[in-house]
């Protein structure tokens, strides 16, 4: 894995152009291309930030190291009837919905490409390794404190999401044995090869970089979201406990975050196409990455909003909608988070009926900042991790019910007094989290992570129905298997093979296994 650690971006610093290869490749004791804490800071929103951006219907990709296929592998997606062998292959993100063993490969041409994920998640901490280390020549510069704790945030959400989309999910009793990803902190580019460090050891790495940047951004005020804030980092913190089931530093966190001046948006005063989620939110804190929800969804393109029709032929509709049980979650009269979705009914082809996801961060993006599709922090995520880690805890069902129930009313007419307990308590909390966050980029991990929950675990079949023939008629299902503790390799993506071979075989690989087809759900 001699190069997954070179720094390959061009970044601006001072007058001119840098390749950051070169930039790493140099002894930083004789370094003269950041000269200032300026260029520090032009180095951070070069290459530690990922871009924020909206991408239309013809371009599924973008730029950030996340893709797409973030939200058609869980059970929130299905496809849409009449397009999996059309758009749903063009846009190679049904390899990924049919969990197949090899999902970077191309669906029509059957060829391997490149997994730009783990790619651009590890140049992105290449970067941040040397910016750290090349910030402590500038301690008492005016800016330090602040892109201190940005670079350490960064660090660790790029941790984040490589332990989590590579890594076994974290479980207290096995996370110090359990595969995760390799990691790197120094900022010298070292021949070596590189082995997996265990769950527990890529977790540590996480919390450590967000105490440190909760201690840096102590009174740092951001001028757009787009920057991280102290309030953001401890709302990121608080997931990372509650993923590592550490519930009481969970909710010490979200109680700080609590004390801070956003306030949760009341959906009840809401036209039912204003936006939901979107950057000018008085809940939302920060946003990092891309938005590409109006090329998986396509709803508000070809559909008008709340019960119109479009005479679009079926080649221009979206591949994916909502799944059958994201809807039925709703309440459809009361829950005002119903019109995150849009019925859509074509009159050419009326197999094409069904609720299709709309844009929900993006809907009328013209009326706020684009937010990302895969890494939004908002204060709504701050009340439901609370009430999770507190239904998680010995008699504190009262407190947990409460702090679900100030969410509810924020978004529902009538029915949004909590009244369970115990187990069924934990389920409507979990139930909440996927209607209030659907299509967020956490529907996959959280799945992964009650598979290994400690107390109140879940597990279940996901099944993607195939139309073979295109008649609006699934001929078939993919099944993927409950989460077990033998067999979790499916909820893993594979390791890229170049960097199986350049590290010799230290790093070992995730062996997925194709996918079960079936005639039906539920059937074994």
């Amino acid at each position: 894995m001699k190069n997954i650690f070179k720094y390959i971006a061009v970044a601006v610093v001072g007058s001119g152009m840098l390749s950051c290869g070169d930039f790493l490749d140099q002894n930083a004791t004789t370094q003269t291309y950041v000269n200032s804490i300026e260029d520090i800071q032009e180095l951070i929103l070069g290459d530690g930030y990922m871009p924020c951006q909206m991408y239309s219907e013809a371009n599924l990709t973008g730029t950030c190291a996340v893709g797409a296929w973030i939200h058609v592998m869980d059970d929130d997606s299905k496809v849409h009837d009449n397009s999996a062998t059309n758009q749903l292959w063009v846009n190679t993100l049904g390899t990924f919905h049919f969990w197949l063993s090899q999902p970077f490969v191309s669906s029509t041409t059957l060829a391997p490409y490149t997994d730009n994920t783990w790619t651009k998640l590890y140049q992105h901490i290449n970067a941040l390794n040397a910016i750290i280390y090349e910030m402590d020549n500038f301690k008492s510069a005016r800016l330090y404190n602040q892109l201190k704790g940005e670079a350490h945030f960064l660090r660790a959400l790029y941790y984040y999401f490589l332990v989590n989309l590579y890594g076994l999910p974290y479980n207290p009793a096995t996370a110090s044995t359990d595969a995760g990803v390799p990691v790197k902190l120094s900022e010298l580019v070292e021949d070596k090869d590189y082995s997996r460090s265990s769950v527990a050891e890529v977790y540590k790495v996480i919390v450590d970089d967000l105490k440190l940047a909760i201690d840096y951004l102590q009174g740092v005020e951001q001028s757009s979201i787009y920057r991280v804030n102290q309030t953001a980092a401890r709302t990121f913190l608080s997931r990372v406990y509650l993923y590592m089931c550490e519930w009481d530093l969970c909710v010490e966190q979200c109680n700080e975050a609590l004390k801070s001046t956003y306030s949760l948006l009341d959906y009840r005063q809401l036209a039912p196409t204003d936006n939901k989620v979107f950057g000018n939110s008085p809940e939302v804190m920060f946003t990092c990455g891309d938005n590409r929800m109006l090329a998986v969804s396509r709803s508000n393109t070809s559909y008008s909003v709340n019960g119109g029709y479009s005479s679009n032929a079926y080649a221009t509709a979206t591949g994916f909608k909502a799944s059958d049980e994201l809807i039925a979650l709703y309440d459809q009269e009361h829950d005002m988070r119903f019109q995150y979705f849009e019925y859509a009914y074509n009159k050419y082809k009326t197999a094409m009926e069904g609720y299709f996801v709309t844009f929900k961060l993006s809907l009328n993006y013209n009326q706020g900042d684009v937010v990302s599709d895969f890494f939004t922090l908002r204060l709504a995520e701050v009340y439901l991790n609370k009430a999770e880690a507190l239904a998680m805890l010995s008699s504190h069902d009262s407190e947990a019910a409460s702090t679900l129930q100030t969410l509810r009313e924020k978004r529902m007419t009538q029915g949004y007094e909590v009244t369970e307990t115990g187990e069924d308590l934990v389920n409507l909390i979990r139930d909440e989290r996927r209607r209030e966050l659907c299509f967020e980029g956490h529907r996959w991990f959280d799945l992964r992570r009650y598979a290994v929950s400690p107390k109140y675990p879940m597990r279940k079949d996901i099944y993607h129905g195939f139309d073979e023939d295109r008649d609006g008629l699934y001929d078939y299902y993919y099944k993927l298997p409950a989460y077990t503790d033998t067999g979790a390799n499916n909820y893993m993506l594979p390791i890229p093979a170049e960097e199986i071979d350049k590290n010799h075989g230290a790093l070992v690989d995730n062996p997925r296994l194709e996918p079960e087809q079936v005639s039906q759900i539920g059937n074994n």
